[in-house]
């Protein structure tokens, strides 16, 4: 990129965001980008498939120093060049990213004869900020005139590691983005450094082979145009999915009728993923070019349809009875109280009269009032009995702290609980979630996957259901203090329940040094 004061980028493949004056279009464009990413490996694993299936089926053997057999350098060639197409595919979308940014949006000033244009402000972009001259040029990637990928992919690993606060600038899906170009260019780089330049893919047009990869070819660039052209088709039903409220955090009838519209709105939006694959400009594509992808079909078929299963309706019918019977216990609960108090306020210590006589002027005179003279001091009776009162309040407090649940754990799980029930988050980082599971075996529970991200963490008392983060499995400090108020809530855990094994010991040994 020129260092002007000004510099210009392609437009964008996405009319709808390159033409987008309102935000809430701009993040609804954004918000379609996984699945895109999604269907370009999708697209990459047909054409790995039957790259492999090629080589599987040679009969010639393949001879160090040599040059490959025919279908060999087929398969290899149009693997090399799938992957080299997707690369520039799925850099295109860095840039879409950059312009919902509220980090690197600052730097764009709108588009002028197709062209987005940036302003750098009169200094040249690689000074002012690295960062962003380096996404800007994996986002309008071209291997022939750029530094090679792993340099800029490798810069911005760099600059993100080396400072908190420029890792702070890229956020998951910018990261997810950037994970998937670095996995395309890692299988580019072996298939190039192990495929010798025998001869250009254009030479080998009279291969069959070639013809079954051409088909291919025009599958995966009809399914580029159509995924372009479709995506409103999601909009709607991604929308009434996003504006449903988040779950309250005691279970009512309102978290169960929350709960079940979550789980229609997840299903109208998989059907219009399938409408638009089947019925759309993509089905269209598919149907066009399937003759020799039949597999392809099926198998992408039962992806987009997972919520249809017979396994995933079962999981949400179990999980619905769970929610059920815990409203219905606690509801239970609360009823058996309500009673106990109406029965505490209708009791009467006074017996019933059971025997009835004439009423006299007698009957109803007052009984004459006794007195005692005081024979002890006051003070010294007061006195005992504040000294009773703190007896019984220094042994209540002691029976407390005999009571309280202790756990010891090792020092990484310590920290981690530690970090749950802390009192600040600013200088906290994520934890990931294969720790996270490590620090709740180790104080005693059993992590079982229930399907999908969930996973049941079963101990002697009770189950409890955590959801694990993706694509990137790390929780945040705020997801984990509400991790860690569920905790809470279900099994009385705080900051002093958990303690470090470690320290236990010493202060055991210690003790039983100085009885020594």
């Amino acid at each position: 990129m020129a260092a002007h004061d000004r510099t210009t980028h392609p437009a964008l493949q996405d009319p709808v965001l390159a033409n987008a004056t309102d935000l809430a279009n701009a993040m609804r464009a954004i918000a379609t980008l996984p699945l895109a990413i999604w269907e370009g490996f999708d697209r990459l694993l047909l054409e790995g498939v039957a790259a492999l299936q090629i080589l599987e089926a040679l009969n010639a053997p393949i001879k160090a120093g040599k040059a490959l057999p025919e279908q060999a350098e087929v398969a290899l060639a149009g693997f090399e060049r799938a992957l080299l197409e997707e690369f520039e595919e799925q850099s295109a979308h860095i840039m879409t990213i950059i312009l919902c940014s509220n980090t690197f949006r600052q730097y764009y000033t709108g588009t002028q004869h197709g062209m987005t244009i940036i302003n750098t402000l009169g200094k040249g972009i690689s000074e002012k900020d690295p960062l962003f001259y380096h996404l800007c040029e994996m986002s309008r990637y071209n291997e022939r005139l750029k530094y090679p990928a792993a340099y800029h992919l490798g810069m911005i690993e760099h600059i993100v590691e080396s400072s908190k606060a420029q890792a702070d600038r890229v956020d998951r899906l910018l990261l997810s983005a950037l994970s998937g170009l670095v996995a395309i260019n890692g299988v580019l780089t072996t298939i190039r450094l192990h495929r010798p330049r025998n001869q250009s893919f254009e030479q080998l047009n009279s291969s069959l082979s070639v013809q079954h990869s051409d088909v291919r070819r025009d599958y995966l660039a009809l399914s580029k145009m159509a995924q372009a052209m479709d995506h409103h088709l999601l909009y709607g039903a991604l929308e009434d999915f996003l504006c449903l409220p988040p779950l309250p955090r005691s279970l009512n009838k309102s978290y169960l009728q929350i709960f079940d519209k979550s789980h229609k709105a997840m299903q109208r939006f998989w059907q219009a993923v399938h409408d638009r694959w089947s019925h759309g400009s993509w089905g269209t594509a598919v149907k066009g070019v399937c003759g020799a992808l039949g597999f392809a079909t099926v198998k992408n078929s039962e992806v987009i349809s997972f919520s249809t299963t017979a396994a995933y309706l079962e999981g949400v019918a179990i999980e619905r009875r769970a929610l059920v019977d815990a409203i219905d216990a606690q509801g239970n609960k609360a009823a058996a109280a309500q009673a106990e108090a109406a029965a505490k306020v209708n009791r009467t210590n006074v017996l019933p009269q059971e025997v009835w006589g004439r009423e006299t002027a007698e009957t109803f005179r007052p009984l004459a009032e006794k007195s005692k003279s005081k024979t002890r001091p006051s003070h010294p009776a007061r006195i005992a009995s504040d000294q009773d009162g703190r007896e019984v309040t220094e042994s209540t407090e002691a029976v407390k702290r005999l009571a309280v649940l202790r756990i010891e754990v090792n020092k990484a799980s310590y920290d981690i609980f530690q970090q749950m029930y802390g009192n600040k988050i600013e200088n906290q980082s994520d934890t990931k979630w294969e720790d996270f599971t490590a620090a709740m075996k180790g104080a005693g529970f059993s992590a079982i996957p229930s399907g999908g991200s969930v996973f049941t963490f079963k101990s002697a008392r009770r189950d409890l259901n955590f959801h694990r983060p993706h694509p990137d499995p790390s929780i945040d400090p705020i997801m984990l203090r509400i991790m860690g108020r569920r905790l809470n809530k279900w099994f009385e855990f705080d900051k002093d329940t958990f303690v470090e094994r470690e320290k236990v010991e010493a202060s055991k040994e210690q003790s039983l040094g100085q009885l020594r």
